[in-house]
């Protein structure tokens, strides 16, 4: 898709971009991300879907975005028991570098969110801060990064952070599931779809 076409006059409100950063290393993922931002207006909301387990390469992937405008952090999955609290990452109650679920990747699991984005400025931010405080976090240059124990928290997430123009988003699909709940429904009551079959394919 040509993220360029993105632009006042086109009838999508919603635009969804793979990527493919996973299998690049982290400068191509950087350039990447920085590409697919160049583009667009102002007026378009980002949300950048990180993997639940954080795994990618994140830090590289937020500094670019950083680089464009101001970033808000908040990793977690609530309904598949991935949490943040304290800042650190964890999977059922289970620090993620305790949990044994990275025995895959070629490196340690990150023992924070801290750790996750090294050389990458953050700043912490309570999950009921209001607009000041967030302001005050992002004004510094760092990612402002959010603890998330419940889908409540990215509501509250995603509310505040819409006082801060130009913000961009990032973390699971429950936090892009938040934004959409902030959406009007463009075809309620809609006619449902006849099927004769239906294909699901699912890979994760």
């Amino acid at each position: 898709i040509d993220i360029g076409s993105i632009d006042d006059g086109t009838d999508t409100d919603v635009c969804v971009v793979d990527l493919g950063t996973r299998v690049m290393s982290p400068d191509e993922a950087a350039a990447r991300v920085r590409e697919s931002i160049a583009l667009l207006p102002s007026h378009v909301t980002v949300v950048k879907k990180i993997d639940s387990m954080l795994r990618g390469h994140i830090a590289a992937e937020v500094e670019s975005l950083l680089a464009t405008g101001p970033v808000v952090f908040a990793a977690g999955l609530p309904a598949l028991g991935r949490t943040v609290e304290n800042g650190v990452p964890h999977i059922d109650g289970v620090p993620l570098h305790l949990s044994g679920r990275w025995a895959m990747e070629p490196t340690e699991a990150p023992s924070s969110i801290t750790e996750l984005f090294g050389r990458v400025p953050t700043v912490a931010v309570a999950s009921d801060a209001g607009p000041e405080s967030l302001r005050a976090a992002v004004d510094s240059g760092a990612v402002a990064v959010f603890d998330v124990r419940s889908d409540a928290d990215l509501d509250a997430i995603v509310a505040v952070s819409a006082n801060i123009p130009g913000v961009r988003l990032v973390g699971t699909s429950a936090l892009a599931a938040a934004v959409a709940r902030t959406l009007d429904p463009r075809y309620r009551g809609a006619a449902a779809v006849n099927q004769d079959s239906v294909l699901v394919v699912v890979g994760t």
